[in-house]
């Protein structure tokens, strides 16, 4: 099950698992883990429906757009409802973008987010009087801008839920993936598709992403470029009806 980690000023980092077993202590990724410095340059987010700013001591709830990727920072807390606020128009995607979120409230699992064409940002595992207390936005990213297209293989397609096809971005050695991916293959375990030479990780990464129903996944990424999915928990079907690329990223070998 997903870990929830927490960073604090001077550089401290808490983990916290999901469901009160002591899965970190076996194993933790920090691979697609990242934070702003500050609010310098950021622009606010106006939030709706009841959502606050700042729970936990963490910061407001604002946005930057820095060489076509969009990161979010801050966090959110007692809404009423699921839409949280709205992108202004120039960080706005060109299609759905669905990312995970690592951290929602105490030990409560991660959830997903939904990033509407008209800059719609909702919780798409919204329920009342569960994820209210914290939604932490830091560490969400995706890519606005045209990526390297990327075959896909042994039954994967592009583009479920008004997404798009996936693809990639080498942004001074940090590879960011992009899009989403569905199959009707009975075993999504099976390479959806392989970076290629120059693009891949010095050493294999485990990358959380977002999957059908809120649910939470894995990347693979091996040190040869292939790519293979994880569902949390072994529900495959999550997997197959929607896994995002969106959000997911790495350092690579060179």
């Amino acid at each position: 099950m997903p870990e929830l980690s927490s960073f604090y000023p001077g550089g401290a980092e808490s983990v916290e698992n999901g469901v009160g077993a002591k899965d970190y202590q076996y194993f933790t990724s920090v691979d697609g883990a990242s934070f702003q410095l500050s609010e310098a340059g950021a622009t606010p987010l106006s939030l709706v429906n009841g959502w606050t700013n700042g729970p936990d001591n963490t910061s407001n709830a604002a946005a930057r757009i820095v060489g076509g990727v969009v990161y979010l920072q801050g966090a959110v807390s007692d809404g009423t409802a699921n839409l949280i606020t709205t992108l202004p128009p120039a960080m706005r995607p060109t299609t759905n973008v669905y990312v995970r979120i690592v951290n929602l409230c105490g030990t409560f699992d991660s959830g997903g987010l939904l990033i509407g064409t008209d800059g719609t940002v909702t919780i798409h595992d919204f329920v009342s009087g569960h994820p209210e207390c914290l939604v932490s936005l830091d560490g969400v990213t995706f890519v606005q801008s045209a990526a390297v297209p990327l075959t896909l293989e042994n039954g994967w397609t592009n583009s479920p839920f008004g997404t798009t096809s996936a693809s990639f971005r080498n942004i001074g050695g940090i590879v960011r993936l992009k899009g989403a991916i569905s199959t009707t293959s009975s075993n999504p375990n099976k390479v959806p598709f392989t970076l290629p030479v120059g693009s891949r990780p010095a050493v294999a990464a485990f990358i959380p992403v977002d999957m059908c129903n809120a649910t939470p996944g894995d990347l693979l990424i091996g040190t040869d470029g292939t790519v293979t999915v994880q569902a949390q928990g072994g529900t495959a079907s999550n997997a197959q009806c929607l896994t995002s690329l969106d959000g997911a990223w790495f350092a690579n070998a060179n």
